[in-house]
């Protein structure tokens, strides 16, 4: 899927001028089921699908069906071979990445380099939109209060300190019902993308549109970050 570029240029520090950035998000569960993941690199956004439950949705839509050891170990060799910054909003992706690291490949000590997004706008936040942040209102109002707690902080809430927009059927924390929707849509259908009922179909459009949102608002938030301080993003690169 071809998007439009977000050029991301820095005036400091020099290292970070000739980085190449992937974007990348997991859709999972807290049960450790890992469905599908979205990568944005150089203008392009990729879905690759890794449950077998929806390898009819990824020949349906064009998406790559594979194994997530192999797109693990071929991510990280991309990456390393063109000086790449791995980029997410969170540490899940660290994690789920470690942990399907294929047991032939062992990450040599600081190669691939790491951005948990989610460190350095918290400091961000707190030097240019700290009033802004605390005004912030709930992003949803249905969610009680803990949630809305919790969601405060989410890539979602924070794009609306930079006028991001979100799209109306973004659902947080509704993602997983989405899917489980789709499994089961599936499933009666016997794995037949063409026999889901309109309404599952529009679930699978708004589950894509999900993860594209939240892959690009990062390239929005980094570019933000970096033109106003980007010592905030070098200082918190770690890695693998």
């Amino acid at each position: 899927m071809k998007t439009t570029d977000t050029k991301i240029e820095t005036k400091e520090p020099k290292y970070l001028r000739n980085k190449n950035f992937y974007f990348l998000d997991f859709e999972s569960n807290k049960n450790g089921d890992i469905y599908l993941a979205g990568l944005y690199n150089q203008g392009n956004f990729e879905v690759f699908v890794f449950d077998p439950r929806l390898q009819t949705l990824a020949k349906e839509k064009n998406f790559t069906f594979v194994n997530i050891q192999e797109f693990v170990s071929n991510l990280l060799s991309i990456i390393k071979k063109t000086n790449g910054v791995l980029i997410s909003y969170s540490s899940a992706e660290e994690k789920i990445i470690k942990a399907n690291l294929p047991s032939c490949m062992e990450l040599e000590p600081k190669k691939i380099e790491y951005l948990n997004l989610l460190k350095p706008t918290k400091k961000w936040i707190n030097k240019f939109h700290k009033q802004s942040y605390s005004l912030l209102p709930p992003l949803r109002k249905k969610f009680n209060s803990f949630q809305q707690k919790r969601l405060k902080r989410s890539l979602a809430s924070i794009m609306r300190l930079i006028n991001y927009p979100i799209p109306v059927d973004y659902a947080p924390l509704g993602t997983t019902k989405r899917i489980n929707d789709i499994l089961s849509g599936l499933n009666r259908s016997r794995g037949d993308f063409k026999r889901l009922t309109p309404c599952q179909k529009q679930k699978c459009t708004k589950l894509i549109k999900h993860n594209f949102f939240d892959v690009i608002a990062m390239t929005f938030l980094l570019k933000d970050i970096l033109e106003k301080e980007p010592k905030l993003i070098s200082n918190s690169i770690t890695y693998l």
